[in-house]
């Protein structure tokens, strides 16, 4: 809930050259509709966004907790203005 006061902590992060994951209850479209959630987006390389779900849940995803929430590429996102899933992503996987 303190987008901003985690820019510094995303900043030093890229500083190391580490790249930054954020995960989120929040879906992308809301955190992009909130400036200062997105100003937080602009420092992140991958979203595992929306909330956890008991009832998705599923032990063999491998990034996230239950199958409604999604890997996202934010920079790739950014760059085609819609949500492009990261190659992290288990939506396809085949358990």
């Amino acid at each position: 809930m303190q987008p901003l006061e985690l820019i510094p902590v995303a900043k030093a992060a890229i500083n190391k050259g580490l790249n930054v994951w954020a995960y989120s209850g929040y879906t992308y479209e809301q955190i992009t509709a909130d400036k200062n959630k997105k100003a937080l987006l602009d420092y992140v390389d991958v979203l595992v966004d929306s909330p956890f779900i008991i009832e998705q849940k599923d032990e063999r995803l491998t990034y996230k907790g239950s199958k409604n929430q999604r890997i996202i590429d934010v920079k790739q996102s950014y760059k085609e203005n819609k949500v492009v899933l990261s190659r992290y992503d288990d939506v396809n996987a085949d358990f």
